[in-house]
Order: C-alpha cells, then structure tokens, then sequence
C-alpha cells in the first residue's frame, strides 16, 4: 500500500509539470462588478450579484469633480468588495474619437491610480436613451428621472458586459 501511495505522488508530481493546474481561486476573492455611466453632471453606477450575473442599479453620484467621484468609487469598491469596474465608452458611430471618450479615457487612468482596478470598456452607446425609454414605460416621476436615468444606463452597460462574457 505505501508503494501505491507513493507511485500516486509521483504520478501527480508529473502531471503537475506536464497540465499545470490553474491558479486554485480564493475563496475570499471579490466576484462583484462595478458598472459606470461617467457623465460631467452625473455618474451613475451598478453593481453585479456576487455570481456576477445580474446588474442592479447602485447609486447616482453628483459629478463635483473627478476627486470626488473617485473617492466616493472607491468607497463602494471597498463597501461591495469589487472585484472589476466596468465603464462605458460613448464610442461615436463615425469611428472618429469624440470629446467625452478623451475624457472617460482620462477619467478611468486615474481610477485604476486610486482603485488599483482596470476599468474594462464597455460601449455604452444608446444606453441613455433605452434607460430614457425604460423610464417613459413604467411612468417614472419626473423628479426621479434625473439621477435613475445614470443608474439605468449603468445597469444596461454592466448587464451587456455580463451577457457577452459568459
């Protein structure tokens, strides 16, 4: 029997060289996204379930200035244990790089500073508009409008991620 066990340990040994295992994954690991709408007035977010299936509408930031965003990112980063931001791109349809992509572009490189996280891209365009129209169906009241419309169009932009991923 000892002779078998250790046959078995240099059987493992060698297929340890030859099929690595993957990185065993830690339990503790954060498994929630994150997703933004970064707006110059607003900035909406979502987060996943912690399966990171399902996007939920988190939370309206007022946009006082990327230091404040960022701060306020980073406390829900910490809050719901992130483990992946995802940002949406208003990527123009002509190909040509509009002036909010420079600034989401310029925003995110300070956010992996703070967050240690690299926002992944998520092409965010007509979110806005299908969040508006999402709105316009369930009869929103209008003094809800202005901060839902961000969180929807975060929901929309972390779902597609979700979707395309899996």
């Amino acid at each position: 029997m000892a002779e078998n066990k250790a046959e078995v340990r240099n059987l493992n040994a060698q297929q340890e060289k030859t099929f690595p295992r993957e990185k065993k994954r830690n339990l503790e690991e954060p498994k929630r996204y994150l997703g933004i709408d970064y707006g110059t007035v607003r900035v909406g977010t979502a987060i996943s379930d912690s399966l990171g299936i399902l996007a939920r509408r988190y939370e309206t930031i007022p946009n006082r200035g990327e230091d404040f965003v960022i701060q306020r990112l980073c406390e829900i980063i910490e809050k719901e244990q992130i483990g992946k931001i995802i940002l949406g791109m208003p990527e123009r349809t002509d190909g040509k790089i509009g002036e909010m992509e420079k600034k989401v572009k310029s925003f995110s490189q300070k956010l992996q500073a703070a967050s240690k996280l690299r926002p992944i891209f998520q092409n965010e365009a007509l979110t806005s508009m299908e969040a508006e129209e999402l709105m316009r169906e369930t009869a929103v009241p209008l003094k809800d409008k202005k901060g839902l419309v961000d969180q929807l169009a975060a929901e929309i932009i972390l779902q597609d991620y979700l979707n395309t991923r899996s």
